[in-house]
């Protein structure tokens, strides 16, 4: 299956994304073998295709979400990193001045 394999290599929002939309696929795909299209069944295949997408949105929307967290958090990481590290060559500057000046 192709869309097995497709799958494999996205992310997981992604991944629900595209099974939501080949299942959208298959939902107009049984209207149209149907014959005449029947208004309501139209209906509710689009509604259920932009709730597909309104739900692939709110899982990317949570995932980007989760993800700024993790870089806030590595960025105050990092800046508290460098700061201590600012400190230690200040005080070994310091203490290399202090060599100097005793010799």
């Amino acid at each position: 299956n192709p869309s097995v394999h497709r799958l494999g290599c996205m992310s997981q929002s992604t991944q629900v994304q595209a099974q939501r939309q080949d299942d959208g696929a298959a939902d107009v795909h049984a209207v149209e073998e149907h014959g005449k299209r029947d208004a309501d069944a139209e209906i509710r295949a689009l509604l259920a295709k932009a709730r597909r997408r309104m739900e692939g949105v709110n899982a990317t929307m949570e995932e980007n979400g989760t993800n700024l967290k993790i870089l806030t958090k590595g960025f105050k990481d990092l800046k508290r990193h460098q700061q201590n590290v600012l400190r230690d060559q200040q005080q070994a500057l310091g203490q290399l001045q202090q060599g100097l000046q005793q010799s």
